[in-house]
């Protein structure tokens, strides 16, 4: 049977830093200005959840990165899924496509 539970393992991968992130996201949109990337992955650290670290790029970091926790889950609403990778490039996305820069 395919579905037998012994043929299957858990297999952990870290999430991809920021650093990596902001890469990606500069390299699928690189006609969006390095300003609009930025805010982009301020926002999304400002309310990630999924415990990824800043990576090796120091100068990415947000200077007041610390969120509390108490009630943060509650800011999404109940049965919401948390923001993403996905999330972020929609959104790089849904900007290059709509907004035109020179």
């Amino acid at each position: 049977r395919i579905l037998n539970a012994s043929l299957w393992r858990k297999v952990h991968v870290d999430p991809l830093p920021f650093s990596e992130l902001y890469e990606v996201g500069r390299k699928l949109h690189p006609s969006l200005p390095c300003s609009i990337s930025d805010a982009v992955l301020d926002v999304l650290k400002k309310i990630d959840l999924s415990g990824r670290g800043s990576g090796l790029d120091e100068s990415l970091q947000v200077e007041d990165a610390t969120v509390p926790t108490t009630g943060q889950s509650n800011i999404f609403g109940h049965g919401t899924r948390c923001p993403s990778v996905r999330e972020f490039i929609k959104l790089l996305n849904r900007i290059s496509s709509s907004i035109r820069f020179e």
